[in-house]
């Protein structure tokens, strides 16, 4: 089975990059999908021979995405609709990567079939795409995860158990509640999703926690001695308790110390 991978430089796709050695790797380079003019030709060429395309390119800044409407449009939404409908026209199955962020954060837990109601803009695109994907591709899966930490994320669970072993100071809150995930754990889950039916799943890291605590838990298993400092950040746009629960899968999930371990591990290999 060949795979290709959209987002390969981002944080799942540089775990994607060490599961899928022989895969096709996309980056800005072959094309920069903010492009769409002409794309289908594109897609034609790189995806020839392929059977499983793991979309895991994204706009995913919350933030600026509300007042980049239009670009966070285009490849959250644009982009993943042109691929699903090449994918069903050539018989290739897609695995779309969504998130947590299509859930507006009031009832907390979520399973797969919960409506979801994004507050956020990068939500409401990500909503769009599921969407879309699912209606254009009969062979897709949509994969729902969380919070994905590990080599080359710029998030707050990427950069945090660095910081700690350089024992510098940490800027957290415990304003929201998250199942921080994996890279690497999530990569290797992608894989195995293919022998389900095709549908919406939830692959998330094993521990509800808010940054707070899971900064607590990373500085004793490191042994850091990095001060905590806490702020109160602007919710607005973020669900303050978006806990994905996974019905229809049965997997045994790391635990979070666990898989940051493995994360630091690796980065200092």
């Amino acid at each position: 089975m060949r795979f290709a991978v959209f987002g390969s430089t981002g944080t799942l796709g540089t775990a994607l990059r060490k599961v899928l050695k022989d895969a096709k790797f996309h980056t800005r380079k072959d094309w920069d999908v903010e492009n769409l003019k002409g794309i289908e030709s594109f897609l034609e060429s790189f995806l020839d021979g392929v059977d499983v395309v793991i979309n895991a390119l994204a706009y995913t800044d919350v933030s600026k995405a509300e007042v980049e409407r239009e670009r966070a449009y285009r490849i959250n939404v644009e982009f993943p609709k042109i691929l699903a409908k090449f994918c069903e026209k050539n018989g290739i199955v897609l695995i779309y990567i969504s998130t947590d962020y299509v859930f507006d954060g009031k009832v907390g837990f979520y399973t797969e079939d919960e409506k979801p109601n994004p507050i956020s803009w990068y939500g409401k695109t990500k909503t769009i795409a599921e969407e879309e994907v699912l209606e254009r591709c009969a062979n897709s899966y949509v994969i729902r995860t969380s919070w994905v930490f590990g080599e080359n994320g710029k998030n707050f669970f990427s950069q945090m158990p660095l910081k700690l072993l350089r024992n510098e100071e940490i800027y957290t809150h415990d304003e929201q509640i998250v199942c921080p995930t994996s890279a690497l754990f999530l990569a290797e889950m992608i894989i195995k999703i293919l022998d389900l039916p095709k549908g919406i799943y939830h692959i998330t890291g094993k521990t509800p926690l808010t940054p707070l605590e899971g900064t607590i838990m990373v500085r004793d298993i490191l042994n850091s001695s990095s001060p905590i400092r806490t702020f109160k950040p602007e919710m607005g746009i973020r669900p303050k308790v978006s806990v994905l629960l996974d019905t229809k899968i049965n997997y045994k999930k790391p635990s979070f110390t666990d898989e940051v371990l493995r994360f630091v591990k690796t980065s200092l290999s």
